[in-house]
Parts: structure tokens; C-alpha cells; sequence
């Protein structure tokens, strides 16, 4: 859901201990590399969150891909604030910059700092790939 210039609040429940939002995942590039995908494993948690250090005018694409055609992302923008409980449920604010049900996302960046891609694979338990794009 998308709330231009607004906060926006997303509910995610079931996330992995190590991937929950509270300590998503970083996403780190080889040297010299400008793309990087990652893979969920088998079998794969309800919602994965990953985030990626940009520049602002650096243009990004994330794209989630899954056997099931079930999994989508959500892009949200520096700022972003994660709480999570014991069982690994979350609730993300600040500003979402992707639309509801998307599997791709691909703009230049306004700012720098630290973005989040969250996951939402509730619907499927089929194992995922995120890749990455940075240029």
C-alpha cells in the first residue's frame, strides 16, 4: 500500500529469528559487482527483511521470484522503523516506495541511507530468489 509522503505501516508475521526485521539481513556486492541474488533456501520463511546501504541518484532493482508466483516485495525508503516481538512478529513504518503485490521494483533513489526489502512469501512455503541490482 502506498502513502506518498505519509507513513506507512505494514503487519509481517513469522519471520525467521535471523532475517526478521528488527535484524534484517544485509545485503553486501562482491567487488567490482552491481547485481547479487539471493536465495531463501528451502523451505522458505513467511517474510524474509534484507537492507541495502544507496546513494541517493543510483538506480536500483529488486526483483522476487518463487515456483509459485506468491511472493512479493516491499521497498521502504531510509527512516524506516522496525518493531518485532518474540515470535518474530513485525511491524514496519516509514515510507513504503513499492506498490501492494509487486515482484519488482526498479527507480532511481532519492536518498541515501539504508533502504528495507521486505519479503511477504505468507501465501507460499516455495523457496525464493531476490536479486539485487545497484548502479
Amino acid at each position: 500500500m502506498r502513502f506518498p509522503l505519509a507513513a506507512a505501516l505494514l503487519f509481517v508475521s513469522g519471520a525467521a529469528e535471523a532475517a526478521d526485521c528488527n535484524r534484517p539481513l544485509s545485503i553486501a556486492f562482491q567487488t567490482g559487482a552491481t547485481t547479487v541474488t539471493l536465495d531463501s533456501g528451502p523451505p522458505a520463511d513467511a517474510v524474509g527483511c534484507y537492507q541495502l546501504t544507496a546513494r541517493a541518484g543510483q538506480k536500483l532493482t529488486a526483483a522476487v521470484q518463487n515456483a509459485d508466483h506468491a511472493a512479493f516485495l516491499e521497498l521502504y525508503a531510509p527512516g524506516w522503523k522496525a518493531t518485532c516481538n518474540a515470535a518474530a512478529d513485525c511491524e514496519v513504518s516509514g515510507d513504503l516506495l513499492s506498490e501492494d503485490n509487486q515482484t519488482s521494483w526498479e527507480d532511481e533513489l532519492e536518498t541515501t541511507g539504508v533502504y528495507l526489502i521486505v519479503i511477504d512469501n505468507s501465501k507460499s512455503d516455495a523457496e525464493y530468489k531476490l536479486t539485487v541490482e545497484l548502479h
